[in-house]
Protein backbone atom coordinates (compact mmCIF):
# COMPACT_ATOMS: atom_id res chain seq x y z
CA UNK A 1 0.00 0.00 0.00
CA UNK A 2 2.86 2.22 0.60
CA UNK A 3 4.61 1.54 -2.58
CA UNK A 4 1.23 2.15 -4.51
CA UNK A 5 0.43 5.44 -3.25
CA UNK A 6 4.33 6.54 -3.16
CA UNK A 7 4.02 5.92 -6.60
CA UNK A 8 1.08 7.61 -7.36
CA UNK A 9 -0.31 5.04 -9.27
CA UNK A 10 1.89 5.13 -12.14
CA UNK A 11 3.27 1.55 -12.59
CA UNK A 12 6.75 2.32 -14.02
CA UNK A 13 7.38 4.65 -10.56
CA UNK A 14 6.24 1.72 -9.19
CA UNK A 15 8.25 -0.80 -10.34
CA UNK A 16 11.39 1.63 -9.76
CA UNK A 17 10.30 1.88 -6.46
CA UNK A 18 10.17 -2.00 -5.86
CA UNK A 19 13.81 -2.55 -7.03
CA UNK A 20 15.00 0.13 -5.82
CA UNK A 21 13.75 -0.65 -2.06
CA UNK A 22 15.02 -4.38 -2.57
CA UNK A 23 18.20 -3.44 -3.36
CA UNK A 24 18.75 -1.05 -1.05
CA UNK A 25 17.04 -3.47 1.40
CA UNK A 26 14.18 -1.78 2.95
CA UNK A 27 12.04 -3.78 1.42
CA UNK A 28 12.58 -7.02 3.87
CA UNK A 29 11.08 -9.69 5.46
CA UNK A 30 10.43 -8.99 9.42
CA UNK A 31 9.34 -11.75 11.63
CA UNK A 32 6.87 -13.42 8.74
CA UNK A 33 6.06 -10.14 6.95
CA UNK A 34 7.07 -8.19 4.15
CA UNK A 35 7.89 -4.29 5.70
CA UNK A 36 9.38 -1.30 3.88
CA UNK A 37 11.60 0.22 6.38
CA UNK A 38 11.33 3.65 6.00
CA UNK A 39 11.02 5.91 2.36
CA UNK A 40 11.92 3.83 -0.20
CA UNK A 41 14.58 6.02 -2.28
CA UNK A 42 13.75 4.55 -6.20
CA UNK A 43 16.25 3.86 -8.56
CA UNK A 44 18.52 5.79 -10.62
CA UNK A 45 16.94 5.84 -13.72
CA UNK A 46 13.93 6.82 -12.10
CA UNK A 47 15.45 10.24 -10.51
CA UNK A 48 17.34 10.91 -13.83
CA UNK A 49 13.71 10.81 -15.64
CA UNK A 50 12.17 12.71 -12.99
CA UNK A 51 15.15 15.64 -12.99
CA UNK A 52 14.96 16.00 -16.75
CA UNK A 53 11.62 17.89 -16.18
CA UNK A 54 12.99 20.17 -13.88
CA UNK A 55 16.15 21.03 -16.26
CA UNK A 56 14.60 24.60 -17.50
CA UNK A 57 13.57 25.65 -13.88
CA UNK A 58 15.44 29.11 -13.23
CA UNK A 59 17.80 29.37 -9.71
CA UNK A 60 14.80 30.79 -7.70
CA UNK A 61 12.31 28.45 -9.37
CA UNK A 62 14.72 25.82 -8.01
CA UNK A 63 15.16 27.17 -4.89
CA UNK A 64 11.55 26.44 -4.24
CA UNK A 65 11.41 22.96 -5.70
CA UNK A 66 14.55 22.36 -3.70
CA UNK A 67 12.55 23.82 -0.27
CA UNK A 68 9.40 22.17 -0.84
CA UNK A 69 11.34 18.73 -1.78
CA UNK A 70 12.99 19.37 2.34
CA UNK A 71 10.07 20.61 3.83
CA UNK A 72 6.66 20.51 2.07
CA UNK A 73 3.69 20.77 2.51
CA UNK A 74 4.28 24.74 3.15
CA UNK A 75 1.39 27.39 3.20
CA UNK A 76 2.32 29.41 0.64
CA UNK A 77 2.72 32.42 2.63
CA UNK A 78 5.27 30.93 4.28
CA UNK A 79 7.39 30.28 0.96
CA UNK A 80 9.60 33.56 1.17
CA UNK A 81 10.95 33.92 -1.98
CA UNK A 82 11.00 36.78 -4.69
CA UNK A 83 7.38 36.98 -6.68
CA UNK A 84 6.78 33.57 -4.47
CA UNK A 85 3.08 33.60 -5.56
CA UNK A 86 3.52 34.02 -9.34
CA UNK A 87 6.30 31.57 -9.52
CA UNK A 88 4.29 28.71 -7.59
CA UNK A 89 1.27 29.72 -9.87
CA UNK A 90 3.63 28.80 -13.18
CA UNK A 91 4.96 25.82 -11.53
CA UNK A 92 1.69 24.20 -10.47
CA UNK A 93 0.67 24.69 -14.70
CA UNK A 94 3.40 22.87 -15.19
CA UNK A 95 2.56 20.03 -12.81
CA UNK A 96 5.73 20.83 -11.06
CA UNK A 97 3.42 21.32 -7.37
CA UNK A 98 0.34 20.92 -6.75
CA UNK A 99 -1.71 24.03 -4.10
CA UNK A 100 -4.86 22.50 -1.90
CA UNK A 101 -7.28 23.46 1.05
CA UNK A 102 -8.07 26.69 2.17
CA UNK A 103 -4.60 27.37 3.74
CA UNK A 104 -3.46 27.06 0.12
CA UNK A 105 -0.88 24.41 1.29
CA UNK A 106 1.78 23.91 -1.59
CA UNK A 107 3.57 20.51 -2.55
CA UNK A 108 5.26 19.17 -5.18
CA UNK A 109 3.19 17.63 -7.85
CA UNK A 110 4.17 13.87 -7.32
CA UNK A 111 5.53 11.98 -4.01
CA UNK A 112 8.90 10.39 -5.94
CA UNK A 113 9.85 14.35 -6.56
CA UNK A 114 10.90 14.90 -3.15
CA UNK A 115 13.79 12.02 -3.14
CA UNK A 116 14.87 12.39 -6.81
CA UNK A 117 15.40 16.35 -6.21
CA UNK A 118 16.92 15.86 -2.21
CA UNK A 119 19.34 13.07 -3.92
CA UNK A 120 20.39 16.11 -5.78
CA UNK A 121 20.84 18.37 -2.96
CA UNK A 122 24.25 18.24 -0.49
CA UNK A 123 23.76 17.93 3.24
CA UNK A 124 24.65 21.66 3.28
CA UNK A 125 21.97 22.57 1.04
CA UNK A 126 19.07 20.37 2.83
CA UNK A 127 20.76 21.71 6.11
CA UNK A 128 20.54 25.11 5.29
CA UNK A 129 16.84 24.65 3.65
CA UNK A 130 15.84 22.85 6.96
CA UNK A 131 17.07 25.74 9.23
CA UNK A 132 15.63 28.64 7.24
CA UNK A 133 12.19 27.11 6.90
CA UNK A 134 12.15 26.80 10.90
CA UNK A 135 13.34 30.51 11.61
CA UNK A 136 10.48 31.24 8.73
CA UNK A 137 7.61 29.32 11.54
CA UNK A 138 9.33 30.47 14.23
CA UNK A 139 9.25 33.34 13.93
CA UNK A 140 5.28 34.06 13.74
CA UNK A 141 2.45 32.31 15.84
CA UNK A 142 2.95 29.01 15.41
CA UNK A 143 0.18 25.81 16.07
CA UNK A 144 0.83 22.29 17.94
CA UNK A 145 1.52 21.17 14.10
CA UNK A 146 4.19 23.36 13.62
CA UNK A 147 6.37 23.63 16.68
CA UNK A 148 5.98 19.67 15.49
CA UNK A 149 7.22 20.65 12.16
CA UNK A 150 10.00 22.44 13.67
CA UNK A 151 11.00 20.42 16.08
CA UNK A 152 11.57 17.82 13.62
CA UNK A 153 13.68 20.52 11.05
CA UNK A 154 16.08 21.28 13.85
CA UNK A 155 16.16 17.50 14.59
CA UNK A 156 17.02 16.81 10.74
CA UNK A 157 19.71 19.94 10.86
CA UNK A 158 21.31 18.21 13.72
CA UNK A 159 21.07 21.62 15.43
CA UNK A 160 20.89 20.94 19.81
CA UNK A 161 17.32 21.38 21.14
CA UNK A 162 16.14 21.49 24.41
CA UNK A 163 14.96 17.67 26.03
CA UNK A 164 12.13 19.35 27.33
CA UNK A 165 10.70 20.42 23.61
CA UNK A 166 11.93 17.74 22.16
CA UNK A 167 10.26 15.78 24.55
CA UNK A 168 6.70 17.59 23.80
CA UNK A 169 7.38 17.54 20.27
CA UNK A 170 7.31 13.55 20.83
CA UNK A 171 4.01 13.55 22.64
CA UNK A 172 2.52 16.47 19.28
CA UNK A 173 3.81 13.86 16.92
CA UNK A 174 1.60 10.60 18.86
CA UNK A 175 -1.33 13.18 18.45
CA UNK A 176 -0.69 13.23 15.17
CA UNK A 177 -0.05 9.33 14.58
CA UNK A 178 3.13 10.02 13.11
CA UNK A 179 5.00 6.90 14.98
CA UNK A 180 8.20 7.01 12.82
CA UNK A 181 8.51 10.95 14.46
CA UNK A 182 7.74 9.32 17.97
CA UNK A 183 10.33 7.20 17.86
CA UNK A 184 13.13 9.66 16.47
CA UNK A 185 11.71 12.70 18.82
CA UNK A 186 11.97 10.41 22.16
CA UNK A 187 15.25 8.73 21.35
CA UNK A 188 16.91 12.42 20.28
CA UNK A 189 14.81 13.55 24.10
CA UNK A 190 16.48 10.65 25.89
CA UNK A 191 19.89 11.46 24.60
CA UNK A 192 19.23 14.98 25.31
CA UNK A 193 18.46 14.12 28.72
CA UNK A 194 14.56 13.87 29.27
CA UNK A 195 12.73 11.54 31.56
CA UNK A 196 14.35 8.02 30.84
CA UNK A 197 11.40 5.74 31.48
CA UNK A 198 8.83 7.95 29.42
CA UNK A 199 10.93 8.27 26.60
CA UNK A 200 11.44 4.91 26.18
CA UNK A 201 8.07 4.10 26.64
CA UNK A 202 7.10 6.49 23.93
CA UNK A 203 9.82 4.76 21.85
CA UNK A 204 8.48 0.84 22.39
CA UNK A 205 5.08 2.10 21.61
CA UNK A 206 5.71 3.71 18.63
CA UNK A 207 8.00 0.63 17.41
CA UNK A 208 5.08 -1.65 18.27
CA UNK A 209 2.39 0.01 16.44
CA UNK A 210 4.89 0.12 13.57
CA UNK A 211 4.89 -3.94 14.16
CA UNK A 212 8.50 -3.89 15.12
CA UNK A 213 8.00 -6.20 18.16
CA UNK A 214 11.28 -7.20 19.07
CA UNK A 215 13.18 -4.04 19.10
CA UNK A 216 9.71 -2.93 20.89
CA UNK A 217 10.07 -5.17 23.98
CA UNK A 218 13.57 -3.94 24.24
CA UNK A 219 12.74 -0.64 24.74
CA UNK A 220 9.86 -1.16 26.92
CA UNK A 221 12.14 -3.68 29.10
CA UNK A 222 14.84 -0.59 29.45
CA UNK A 223 11.62 1.73 30.52
CA UNK A 224 10.43 -0.71 33.53
CA UNK A 225 14.32 -0.99 34.47
CA UNK A 226 14.06 3.08 34.39
CA UNK A 227 10.90 3.08 35.68
CA UNK A 228 12.10 0.98 38.69
CA UNK A 229 15.63 2.93 39.04
CA UNK A 230 13.86 6.45 39.02
CA UNK A 231 10.34 6.08 40.39
CA UNK A 232 7.96 8.23 38.19
CA UNK A 233 3.97 8.35 38.30
CA UNK A 234 1.97 5.35 38.92
CA UNK A 235 -0.31 6.49 35.37
CA UNK A 236 3.49 5.74 33.62
CA UNK A 237 4.27 2.43 35.95
CA UNK A 238 0.71 1.14 34.77
CA UNK A 239 1.17 2.26 30.89
CA UNK A 240 4.53 0.48 30.72
CA UNK A 241 3.35 -2.51 32.36
CA UNK A 242 0.00 -2.68 30.00
CA UNK A 243 2.65 -1.92 26.90
CA UNK A 244 5.05 -5.07 28.11
CA UNK A 245 2.03 -7.15 28.56
CA UNK A 246 0.47 -6.33 24.76
CA UNK A 247 4.29 -6.97 22.87
CA UNK A 248 4.24 -10.24 24.96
Amino acid sequence: VDLHAMSGGNPLFLRELVLGALEEKQLVESEGVWQLMGEPIGTPALHDLIRSRMQHLDPVDRAIVERLAVCQPLALSDIRFEDARKRVIALEKSGLVEVVGDRLLVSLGHPQYVAAVRASLSRLTIVDNLLDQADILSARPMSQEDELRVAVWRLDAGEPSDPGLLARAAHLALLSQDHEAVARLAAAALLAGAPAAEMLFLQGEAQWTMGRNSVALDLLERAAAADVQDPTAERLTGLIATARASTY
